[in-house]
């Protein structure tokens, strides 16, 4: 069973729970923001199982494979963010109608920079286990893009509570 089953019950790749599935998602803005998010932690997951197989039980494979647990509970935080988006902003096309974009119109930014964040972070992991730099301080950089993104995150999640009131 590979690192990735153990931790989360799925493998590299396997993207989404089914539970996200286009309905509650819609096929706009926020399916795209999910799906991107999406695809950027699974890079990392790639990334870090890699780490972990080239160099099992090191500092710098030990702090990647932490990171995926908090990859998996942002993951989470974004399929509940862009749901609660379409339920009150539903989506159809790639950008805001109106009223969402008079409402809340820095939240799919924040959305991207927080994909974005995670994907420097995968870049990061895959140069950690090249080893042609100090992997352990080319894995904390990539703690760093994680902590990042979960701050946009949390932006993004204030900015729609607080829009919902």
């Amino acid at each position: 069973m590979s690192l990735l089953s153990r931790l989360f019950g799925r493998s590299a790749g396997s993207g989404a729970p089914a539970a996200a599935g286009p309905a509650s998602l819609g096929e706009g803005l926020w399916r795209q923001a999910h799906d991107r998010f999406t695809r950027a932690v699974d890079r990392f997951y790639e990334a870090s199982l890699a780490m972990h197989e080239a160099q099992p039980g090191t500092p710098a494979s030990e702090l990647l494979a932490r990171q995926t647990h908090r990859l998996g509970a942002l993951a989470d935080q974004v399929r509940e963010l862009c749901g609660e988006a379409q339920d009150r902003y539903p989506s159809s096309g790639p950008t805001l109608s109106g009223k969402a974009a008079r409402a809340i119109p820095d939240v799919p930014r924040l959305l991207s920079r927080a994909a974005t964040q995670v994907a420097t972070a995968a870049q990061a992991a895959t140069m950690a286990r090249t080893g042609r730099e100090d992997p352990l301080g080319t894995a904390r950089a990539a703690v760093r893009y994680v902590d990042s993104a979960a701050e946009c995150l949390g932006e993004a999640d204030r900015m729609l509570r607080r829009e919902g009131g």
